[in-house]
């Protein structure tokens, strides 16, 4: 537990364990005091220690409301009538508790910051979706963008330059440069696959949603054209074993190794610095900034307004590329391109994608950010 003098409190859904460093940043230069639910849509994401975390409170139960459509963050409103001065919440507008957190602070002059992906798109044929966020938005202060793509949207939208914040996302910036600095290329890969083919690497759970069945069918198509690569897998399995039935159907059993899940930094850092490009032909995420924060190429594809917010890690033709999306043989092409680099290509490559994570994608920048914005207020 932390000090009364605490001023700044944070609730949000739950305590995801990659966000410990921005949460632990949050705690010692803006004296945070934090409230968790345990949304029930979070299963297979760890969770953070709590009892590790300076400035933990209590963890707050989600429960399922109206059909199971919307979620109720049990006791979250009550805390606008502590003696707290901001707010900042996780802004989803399926959390009812959320629309009630919002109107408080307006009655009683609070401000609240919605932390949130905010809106990709405008819902075509969705209006009443639509209508429905964009009424949810307005309630607050500040909201907190995780990427520049939903913010150009909103703006089109007629919402307030100011009330649009970009502060990105961010993994453990600092345990990162130590290991870039500490950890050089190394036969891991070579001695595995017992060939000097390139290697894609995949970081995240496993799920049908990012189409790694592509990566094997591409695999397969590159293969019989002399350009063989090997894949690996680094995550956990959470919808089946389907992946691994479409490597056998293509038989490439020899050139894709699943790890398994992985959580020290140390062993996913040998293999980000010993693969030669990261492929997720579904939406990417945080994989994009675990991935730049080595310097690896990132290929992923091109339906921008159902991409994660991260995907804007990627500078076209630099960091990496897009494919479009669902075209095999466009898959194949970028693959192609960014496993096959040459050694000036990928120095340079990995600066810029290394440099862009150092700029915005770190907890230093997000609490820089938020302090600037809670002196302002």
């Amino acid at each position: 537990m932390t000090s009364k003098n605490n001023n700044i409190c944070c609730i949000f859904n739950y305590a995801p364990h990659y966000r410990e460093p921005v949460y632990q940043a949050m705690a010692e230069k803006l004296k945070c005091d934090f409230y968790f639910g345990d949304d029930p849509g979070t299963k297979g994401i760890k969770e953070l220690p709590l009892e590790e975390l300076v400035g933990f409170q209590r963890k707050q139960q989600t429960k399922r409301i109206l059909g199971n459509r919307f979620y109720w963050q049990k006791g979250a409103w009550r805390l606008l009538f502590k003696p707290y001065s901001v707010y900042i919440i996780t802004g989803s507008p399926f959390y009812l508790s959320n629309w009630v957190i919002g109107c408080l602070g307006k009655l009683l002059n609070k401000p609240v910051y919605a932390w949130t992906h905010g809106i990709k798109h405008q819902h075509q044929g969705n209006k009443k979706r639509l209508k429905f966020e964009q009424l949810f938005y307005r309630l607050f202060d500040r909201i907190l963008l995780y990427g520049n793509f939903s913010k150009e949207t909103m703006l089109k939208m007629g919402f307030p330059a100011n009330q649009l914040v970009t502060i990105y996302n961010s993994l453990d910036h600092q345990a990162h440069k130590q290991l870039r600095e500490s950890i050089s290329s190394s036969q891991l890969l070579k001695d595995h696959f017992g060939n000097n083919n390139p290697v894609v690497i995949y970081i995240g759970r496993i799920q049908k949603s990012k189409k790694l069945e592509q990566i094997v069918q591409a695999q397969a198509l590159l293969k019989q054209r002399g350009r063989a690569f090997n894949f690996v897998v680094l995550g956990p399995k959470t919808e089946g074993e389907f992946l691994e039935q479409e490597v056998k159907k293509y038989g490439v059993e020899n050139e894709t190794w699943f790890y398994g899940p992985c959580y020290e930094e140390a062993t996913i850092a040998e293999f980000l610095i010993n693969a030669q490009v990261c492929v997720s032909p579904g939406p990417i995420g945080l994989t994009a900034i675990h991935a730049a924060s080595f310097g690896l190429p990132i290929v992923t594809n091109d339906l921008l307004q159902q991409q994660m917010p991260e995907f804007e890690v990627i500078v076209e033709n630099q960091t990496g590329g897009f494919f479009k999306n669902d075209d095999i043989e466009a898959l194949a092409q970028a693959i192609e391109k960014w496993a096959f680099l040459g050694p000036e290509e990928r120095k340079s490559c990995r600066e810029m994608a290394i440099g862009r994570v150092d700029q915005y994608y770190n907890p230093d920048f997000q609490v820089s950010l938020l302090q600037t914005l809670i002196s302002q207020r």
